[in-house]
């Protein structure tokens, strides 16, 4: 009888013990799980960094005016708005420039991505920012100030056009990403940093190169 009832005992002795190791079992088996989900393969940071390229990046207005002068021979000046002073013989025509930097992500490769072995770091190199797109206004019913009126009546679409494409090609020759670069890299690290800790990783480091 005594036998029955060690046996008995022992039984429910070790079920006692399942139950208790059960959700100590369960939680480790789900970090296990967790630490399997995130545990990427560089190529595969690659493509989902990718995805998201059309995200990070940092639109530019930049403002010209077109000065149309005639005292000798007609000619497109323009100036930046703050340094422009009133002249009598000029119209000028307000241009805006509109300019997208982002990054070449079809450059990036596994080699630019760091895992540790315990997938809890990564540190990404990022390809140095660039211009991925450009336009300016072709609003041509802008008018046109002018300061003499026997001016005004030269002002005609054609000009206008030629005036927004004198900015334009300006501009495109001005070092802007020296300017706006810093903000450019800030912007691609906040959104990659955020977007890879959301895969997972505790430290994450993203690196722009210049």
């Amino acid at each position: 009888m005594k036998k029955i009832l060690a046996i008995i005992s022992f039984i429910l002795g070790l079920l006692v013990g399942t139950f208790a190791l059960g959700p100590f079992t369960y939680s480790y088996m789900a970090k296990q799980k967790a630490l399997k989900k995130k545990a990427l393969e560089p190529s595969q940071v690659v493509a989902k960094l990718r995805e998201s390229a059309d995200l990070v990046t940092t639109e530019v207005t930049v403002r010209k005016l077109g000065l149309y002068d005639s005292k000798e021979s007609e000619q497109v000046l323009l100036n930046n708005p703050s340094s422009w002073k009133l002249g009598d013989r000029f119209c000028v025509i307000p241009v805006e420039v509109n300019l997208k930097y982002g990054f070449n992500m079809l450059s990036l490769s596994p080699k630019d991505i760091k895992i540790s072995l315990d997938n809890k770091e990564i540190e990404v190199s990022l390809p140095p920012p660039e211009l991925i797109d450009h336009d300016y206004g072709l609003n041509l019913s802008t008018k046109a100030m002018c300061y003499n009126s026997l001016l005004s009546s030269k002002v005609g679409h054609e000009l206008k056009e030629k005036v927004r494409f004198a900015a334009y090609e300006a501009v495109l020759k001005e070092n802007i990403l020296g300017e706006v670069g810093g903000e450019v890299r800030r912007n691609a690290q906040l959104f990659f940093e955020s977007l890879l800790k959301s895969l997972g990783y505790e430290k994450v480091i993203v690196v722009v190169r210049q």
